[in-house]
């Protein structure tokens, strides 16, 4: 359906309405039902003979009486005595409660604070409370609306409010509707209206109004406002109107049915259900961080472009973590890593599911094995602290942890070390599956955060070295000297110091190079070690270091694990994601021409990625490159996935670049989109005043006022 909205000089397609008497007779139908329903339930109750306090009387009648589901309801009322109610009310609140880990319940507070608000400024002076109004139930299940403009006698008008929302918290609302409130006599207060049980001719009160819908129509859009006209006939932004008659359709009283049900909703019980199963899972077993350990590895790829590498050790082993039938033996989990800047400010968040499954001989030889979960995270140069999380979805259990990163910027001039990474394997691999974890040049190895060795092991390290000076084309004799130094921390312990020399010609283009080594430790007692490289450039005396604390034990240690790679990667590249992910992380390290190249690169692997446009907008808007924003606007326009932001942006900088015509085309949609925003109707009247539309800017400059603007 074509989008339409009532805007000077613009016309709407029609659509025939069904006769009055056939709405007359749907709404004594639905009365009908709904006080059969009523009794029904009276009934019911009384059969039980179920009696409530005064105070759970309060609480089920008037306090949550617009957001308790029937089912609710109904198990409230078989309940008996103190102590099940207030489990009940606190089993209530607490499923409804956004943010569980902290101490307060900011639904609950808000709810109460919409109950305070509604007796405050919708009671009526004879004592009828705010919140049992149909302003005050509406501002109780939506909230305080975006938009909300006042229309007080006008003659021959009924008072009317109008309220406008935008992008509902409930899936079952449109994306932006409006709901309107009108006063049917001196002295009654505001009642919900319904364009089709109501109809324009309910809002007028001249003579000769009644049953006259199409005039009443006009005369609301010349002594009023066109919003308020067309909300007479439609409280949705995107619903046609019908331009012969100006006669709803039930389209609005569909939506308004809806907000009255929304405690029913299969939405809200789909929400409120994964609630409880979250809930349920986290009482059944929480791990607490300490219990599992994490190692991170900032490093840099052969373009030179960084990651942080990340092995998260869980701390049971694989029989632990897996549900075995007939058919099969497999891990299902989902891992969530929560990446903030040093400041605390949320970057980006990834969660990934995946399912490991294990023939019956490698389960059997791997079944004690501790087990390992690999991935890495695309984070540019900067200070990070990363929440991880992985739980395991068929034990119900969830492990989690944090840690500090720091993503060293490339030394433009000296030497960099990495830091050591101690691993226990290492074996080829083409990396058909895409980008992996802790793989260099053809070779994967499997870290590891154990630092306790036998004396018949060797300690093998990878680490990588940087060199701004080093690359292919460095010459033969050019080369850096490693050297390594095992010594016990006690003096007098036993030493082994080893030197190699690397040439500079291993080196990439980008100036980096992964080595590794194993040290023998046949000659090392059981005690507490450090192992030092120590890297230099002969010919310039520059040096880095890096060192790693380790413990030689008697007896044997496990070496082996299992390791689960995450096997999302390749979708993550394709939707580009991977670099929105850096594009976030460079914006908010105030690197703009950064972030932009990041956006573009993300947007031309995913055009539908709006996400990435939109920020890519933002920061294009501010370096001022309106050409480069224009063309950003793909060739449907504005999407219901542009935020209004990018939308106000797309139009100043078609105006900048001087497409007047488009930016007020593109003002219209928005307005259409949105509904009545004052941000988009002040750009509109400038647009219409520049292309010397006065009549439609002083309709617009009309609105502006309505709407509190000046």
């Amino acid at each position: 359906m074509k989008n339409l909205v009532c805007v000077p000089g613009k016309h709407v397609v029609s659509r025939q309405r069904p006769t009055r008497f056939a709405s007359t007779l749907l709404w004594h139908l639905g009365f009908a039902l709904g006080l059969a329903l009523v009794v029904s339930v009276a009934g019911s109750a009384a059969a039980q003979k179920v009696q409530l306090s005064k105070k759970y009387k309060k609480w089920l009648r008037e306090e949550v009486v617009y957001i308790i589901s029937k089912d609710e309801k109904t198990a409230f009322l078989q309940l008996v005595g103190e102590v099940e109610h207030e489990h009940f009310i606190q089993e209530f609140w607490d499923l409804r409660d956004p943010t569980p880990v902290t101490p307060e319940n900011e639904y609950k507070q808000e709810h109460y604070k919409r109950i305070e608000y509604t007796n405050r400024y919708f009671g009526f002076a004879d004592g009828v409370e705010g919140w049992r109004t149909d302003r005050g139930r509406i501002y109780i299940q939506l909230g305080a609306p975006q938009q909300r403009a006042q229309y007080p006698w006008l003659g021959e008008v009924r008072p009317i409010e109008l309220w406008f929302y935008s992008r509902a918290e409930f899936p079952s609302l449109p994306n932006a509707f409006s709901v309107m409130f009108f006063q049917p006599d001196s002295t009654s207060g505001y009642r919900l209206y319904s364009p089709y049980l109501d109809g324009p001719d309910k809002l007028v009160t001249r003579t000769g109004a009644e049953n006259d819908p199409q005039g009443s129509y006009r005369f609301l859009r010349s002594k009023v406002n066109v919003e308020i006209a067309r909300a007479s006939v439609t409280l949705l932004t995107d619903e046609p109107i019908d331009q012969e008659t100006f006669t709803p359709s039930l389209a609005s009283d569909s939506m308004l049915t809806r907000i009255r049900n929304l405690p029913n909703d299969k939405f809200t019980k789909e929400m409120l259900e994964r609630r409880r199963r979250l809930r349920d899972l986290v009482k059944t077993r929480l791990i607490q961080p300490a219990e599992m350990d994490v190692l991170t590895a900032p490093l840099r790829d052969s373009g030179g472009v960084s990651y942080v590498h990340f092995l998260l050790l869980l701390p049971e082993p694989l029989e632990r973590l897996v549900r075995k039938d007939k058919k099969q033996t497999l891990v299902a989990s989902t891992v969530s890593v929560l990446v903030r800047s040093a400041n605390m400010q949320k970057l980006f968040q990834q969660s990934h599911g995946n399912q490991f499954h294990f023939s019956d001989s490698d389960f059997a030889r791997k079944r004690q094995w501790p087990v390992g979960y690999e991935d890495r995270l695309p984070l540019p140069p900067g200070d990070y602290a990363i929440d991880f999380v992985f739980r395991n979805e068929l034990t119900q259990v969830v492990y989690q942890t944090q840690q500090r990163v720091q993503v060293p910027a490339a030394d433009p001039i000296g030497l960099q070390l990495s830091p050591l990474v101690v691993y226990d394997d290492v074996h080829r691999s083409d990396s058909r599956q895409g980008p992996l974890p802790f793989h260099f040049s053809n070779l994967k190895f499997v870290p590891t955060l154990r630092r306790k060795f036998t004396a018949s092991e060797k300690l093998s390290i990878f680490f990588q070295i940087s060199d701004p000076s080093a690359g292919p084309n460095s010459s033969s004799g050019d080369v850096l000297k490693i050297e390594y130094t095992l010594g016990s921390l006690a003096r007098g312990g036993p030493r082994q110091e080893v030197s190699q020399e690397i040439q500079k010609q291993e080196f990439t283009s980008h100036g980096t190079v992964f080595h590794g080594k194993s040290l023998s430790l046949s000659e090392f007692p059981s005690g507490s070690y450090r192992l030092v490289v120590k890297v230099t450039d002969p010919v310039t005396r520059q040096w880095a270091s890096q060192s790693l604390a380790f413990r030689v034990v008697p007896g044997s240690v496990q070496t082996k694990r299992v390791v689960l790679l995450n096997g999302q990667v390749d979708k993550d590249l394709q939707a580009g994601l991977i670099d929105y992910r850096r594009g976030l992380c460079e914006a908010a390290a105030k690197r703009p021409e950064a972030a932009i190249r990041y956006f573009q690169n993300a947007l031309s692997q995913n055009p539908g990625l709006q996400e990435a446009r939109n920020r890519l907008v933002e920061l294009s808007f501010q370096q001022g490159r309106f050409e480069q924003v224009a063309a950003l606007l793909p060739p449907e326009g504005l999407t219901t996935e542009t935020d209004l932001a990018s939308a106000r942006r797309f139009v100043h900088s078609l105006e900048k670049i001087g497409n007047v015509a488009r930016a007020i085309e593109l003002a219209e949609r928005g307005l259409r989109l949105y509904g009545p925003r004052l941000p988009l109707y002040e750009d509109l009247l400038r647009l219409y005043e520049q292309s010397g539309q006065s009549d439609r800017a002083e309709e617009v400059r009309e609105q502006i006022r309505r709407l509190g603007g000046t």
